[in-house]
């Protein structure tokens, strides 16, 4: 449990800081990760506090960030 909380609380903070330039894939991180969920918003306030997430939320697991472009070979 220590190494999913530890995980997820890089992305949040990872999601906070890439969010200006990559909006819509850090929206869906934020959310997936339960940052919503923990009544956070996403943004650059406070992004290095650890420990923001609420232990036990759900985390989910929705459609890949960056899809695998198809190309023909």
């Amino acid at each position: 449990g220590t190494i999913l909380y530890t995980v997820c609380e890089s992305l949040r903070a990872i999601a906070a800081l890439y969010a200006a330039i990559m909006p819509r894939a850090c929206a869906q991180l934020w959310s997936e990760i339960g940052a919503a969920e923990s009544g956070l918003t996403l943004g650059l306030d406070d992004v290095a506090r650890w420990g923001q997430l609420t232990p036990g939320v759900t985390v989910t697991k929705g459609e890949p960030l960056f899809p695998r472009i198809k190309t023909e070979s």
